[in-house]
């Protein structure tokens, strides 16, 4: 009953952490290597998972994402407490600082701002940047309080959400931090995700190819790459973007490149 109630909850509470567009890149990264890097009932004890599952792909915002809910075992002792993680792969390198700039300016937490009790409780130092958020939720069709403590943190191209929730005085406000930190440890130490896309510093040609960009306007002549800043001038209701530039003309044939990429790239 509870854990049904609880992903309600879930459903209810969960929404965007991003809201900047992100050009997209193919990476030798799967939702199942993703799955295995989230922490797991080995990895905590005394959770079993109640929902797993992977999000659609949206390639403007990140490329891939995963979703796992951990409910407790031990009910008594832990106020029917949940772990929420969810892993993105961002879709590239460069737009990345502007997520960074994103999480540590407090933005990421506005959607949750009008909740019962929310606190804004900041960067918890886990991952390159972070930052957390409390808040109070009333579980559906119950007179229970969930008290939920959420952090989120980029790890290089990764932004992992943790969220720990129990029935407030019950819950366990320290586990949050533990958890992620916890979770940050097992993302590093995986041996199934390139060491580059973990590294901040990492060089967009080692973690990135490019993103390319038109107008449906059917006027429109020209396509443009990710790191020409013309693409921006096209508006949101038009703008159309593609992995390769084959896949650009075959949609809109005839149509040529603005200028070469900053690398000198006109392809692929």
């Amino acid at each position: 009953m509870f854990g049904r109630l609880l992903f309600a909850s879930w459903l209810l509470i969960t929404g965007s952490l991003l809201f900047v567009a992100l050009p997209a890149h193919a990476d030798p990264v799967t939702n199942e290597q993703l799955a295995s890097v989230l922490l797991s009932p080995a990895d905590l004890g005394a959770y079993t998972v109640t929902q797993e599952n992977a999000p659609d792909v949206n390639s403007e915002t990140f490329q891939l994402a995963y979703h796992r809910m951990l409910t407790s075992t031990r009910p008594a002792q832990s106020g029917y407490a949940t772990v929420d993680l969810q892993i993105q792969l961002l879709a590239s390198a460069v737009p990345g600082q502007l997520a960074q700039a994103y999480l540590t300016g407090g933005h990421v937490f506005d959607s949750f701002s009008d909740r019962p009790g929310f606190q804004h409780t900041g960067s918890l130092g886990i991952g390159n940047a972070d930052d957390s958020m409390f808040f109070d939720y009333q579980l559906p069709n119950t007179d229970a309080i969930y008290a939920v403590y959420v952090d989120a943190f980029l790890r290089g191209r990764f932004l992992v959400t943790v969220r720990y929730g129990a029935v407030a005085g019950l819950d366990d406000p320290s586990a949050l931090q533990r958890i992620a930190a916890q979770q940050d440890s097992k993302l590093q130490t995986s041996g199934v995700i390139p060491p580059a896309l973990l590294n901040p510093l990492a060089t967009p040609s080692q973690i990135s190819s490019h993103r390319w960009y038109t107008s449906a306007d059917p006027t429109a002549t020209l396509y443009y790459c990710d790191d020409d800043p013309a693409w921006r001038a096209i508006s949101l209701d038009e703008l159309q973007s593609f992995g390769t530039v084959a896949e650009l003309l075959a949609q809109f044939p005839g149509r040529t490149l603005n200028q070469p990429c900053a690398d000198g790239a006109t392809g692929p």
